[in-house]
């Protein structure tokens, strides 16, 4: 996600600089390396907040850059209004996003 302040990153080429936001939804065989691997790469270009979702836990980890490392700052789960100081345009209930995923399933 690249917040409205921010459009002029946007190329005609591609994006030229670190998004505000990048969210990972895991799959058993992803796991390590959207929590490891990515992490680490989404770090190194300073991309500020990053989410990772567990469809199979229904859960949203919400993790901030502090240095060069990403801090869990929050777990979302159930009804939890998931939100970002970084992001205020963002808000919804996490149930409403697995709610409207119950067409697919996430097995492993």
């Amino acid at each position: 996600m690249i917040h409205r302040t921010r459009l002029d990153i946007v190329k005609a080429r591609g994006i030229e600089g670190p998004p505000d936001l990048v969210v990972e939804v895991i799959s058993p065989s992803s796991r390590k390396r959207d929590k490891v691997v990515k992490s680490r790469i989404y770090a190194k270009y300073q991309v500020p907040e990053y989410w990772i979702i567990d469809p199979k836990g229904r859960t949203l980890e919400q993790y901030r850059l502090q240095g060069e490392l990403y801090e869990l700052v929050h777990l979302f789960e159930d009804d939890d209004q998931v939100t970002s100081d970084k992001l205020p345009c963002v808000s919804f209930a996490l149930s409403d996003i697995f709610n409207d995923l119950k067409l697919f399933s996430f097995k492993e």
